[in-house]
This record gives structure tokens, C-alpha cells and sequence, in this order.
């Protein structure tokens, strides 16, 4: 007995949906190991740019500690100088006051009557 035309194409369509479901279950699994390898690639890019965020932080800190360190000691610096200088200008006035006693009095009065005038203006 022959087969008949419509069993053979029968066959042919069964045969082609079982190829065709074989092929989209092993699309799917595909597609499952790829998402779990996505998975597993942006975990490690999180865990990438978490440590690198921390390193620039902690780069940043420590260039902002040693940049204060340095106006601290910059500032340490400039006041002992102009310490030095005042001192070194009492110094100066103190000697110019010893050599000369009466213009330093007429000097001193006269600031005082400018500054007893500039007052009474106001």
C-alpha cells in the first residue's frame, strides 16, 4: 500500500514542527544563558565602578587634606613673619623714640589734636 499524498505531507509538517520546537527551545535556552551571562557581566561592572568610585574618593580626600595641610602651614608661616615684622617695627619706633624724645612728644601730640578735631567734626 502507498502512502497517500496528504499523510506524506502530514509526516513532512509534523517533522517540520518538531525541528521548528526543537529550534525555539534551544533558542530559549540561549537566550537564558546570555541573560544570566548579562547578569553576571553587570554585576561585575557595578562592582568595577563601585571600587573605582571609592578609589577617586579616596584620592580626592586625600589631596584636599594635603592641600589644607599646606595653606595651614603657609598660613602658620606668614603669620610668624608679620609677627617678626611688628615686632621688628615696635623695635624701630621704640629706638626712634629714645633718640628722639621731643619730636616723638610734638609727633604724638600732634596726631592726637588731628585725631580730637577729626572727632568733634562729626
Amino acid at each position: 500500500m502507498a502512502e497517500s499524498p496528504k499523510s506524506t505531507d502530514q509526516a513532512a509538517a509534523e517533522a517540520a514542527a518538531a525541528r521548528t520546537k526543537h529550534d525555539l527551545r534551544e533558542g530559549a535556552q540561549d537566550a537564558k544563558d546570555d541573560l544570566a551571562q548579562l547578569r553576571a557581566d553587570l554585576a561585575r561592572l557595578s562592582e568595577t565602578v563601585s571600587t573605582l568610585v571609592a578609589n577617586q574618593a579616596h584620592a580626592a580626600k586625600s589631596t584636599v587634606r594635603d592641600t589644607a595641610s599646606d595653606l595651614y602651614s603657609k598660613g602658620q608661616e606668614a603669620l610668624q613673619q608679620a609677627g617678626e615684622k611688628a615686632k621688628g617695627a615696635t623695635d624701630e619706633l621704640s629706638h626712634t623714640i629714645e633718640q628722639n624724645p621731643i619730636t616723638s612728644v610734638l609727633a604724638a601730640f600732634g596726631i592726637g589734636m588731628l585725631f580730637g578735631l577729626m572727632s568733634r567734626s562729626r
